[in-house]
């Protein structure tokens, strides 16, 4: 309870104007991988620093164009800093992302995003921990997880 009042706290000074602008400014500064058009990618506090975590500057375009739910290496939070975004989870459940709010899942979860406004939307990704999953794409009826590399997602093609 206290533990997410605290992230409650952080998430609400991450979407101060400045703070917000100051935040995009200094991750602009390191370029990660972008994904296609529709993510691109920046890193606040990068893996090689060494820390029991991780911070990327995530720039969500559009919505994922890929049909398949995907987990990631790391357990996550999530904080959105400018806009909103609608997740998906295996049960077919959408929840709403808003400003100011922050998401935390283990590397375990499977999601995906299915709306995001028409400017796209601004979040803090934090990578917590350890890694201990591979990243893939959960594929298929019977479903089975696919690992990224062997996976060809529409979100590495430019968009149309």
């Amino acid at each position: 309870m206290i533990k997410e009042k605290i992230w409650g706290v952080l998430a609400w000074l991450a979407t101060r104007p400045r703070v917000r602008a100051w935040i995009i400014r200094q991750a602009q500064k390191r370029p990660y991988i972008h994904i296609g058009e529709y993510m691109h990618r920046w890193w606040l506090v990068p893996e090689s620093w060494r820390l029991p975590f991780a911070i990327r500057l995530h720039h969500i375009k559009r919505e994922d164009l890929d049909p398949y739910l995907h987990d990631h290496p790391y357990d996550w939070r999530s904080i959105i800093l400018d806009g909103w975004y609608s997740e998906e989870d295996v049960f077919g459940h959408v929840e709403n992302r808003l400003e100011g709010t922050t998401r935390a899942a283990t590397a375990e979860t499977f999601h995906r995003i299915v709306a995001v406004p028409p400017l796209g939307v601004w979040t803090l990704f934090i990578l917590k921990g350890d890694r201990r999953n591979s990243w893939g794409f959960m594929v298929g009826d019977p479903a089975r997880k696919v690992h990224w590399r062997d996976y060809e997602s529409p979100n590495d093609r430019e968009a149309a």
